[in-house]
């Protein structure tokens, strides 16, 4: 009889072991997971900013010139 009590006792310790572990949380891969697929955002610093905006101002400069050099073109053939 003791040897059945034992086992018993043995049995319900193992399944008490079990329970637990299926019982914890899930640990928070799944979430690592969801945010490796949120993409990044790419930071720019305010120097590469200024930088772009320079580059930017200076082409419409070009442009700008460009397209009063043509209408002074026009003008003038439209005059002679």
């Amino acid at each position: 009889m003791e040897a059945i009590l034992k086992a018993i006792d043995k049995e319900i310790a193992t399944l008490q072991q079990v329970r637990k572990l299926l019982a914890v949380e899930p640990k928070p891969a799944a979430k690592i997971k969801k945010i490796h697929l949120i993409p990044k955002k790419h930071k720019m610093s305010p120097e590469g900013r200024a930088r772009i905006a320079a580059a930017a101002k200076l082409r419409w400069k070009k442009k700008r010139a460009e397209a009063k050099a043509a209408a002074k073109e026009v003008a003038a053939k439209q005059a002679a």
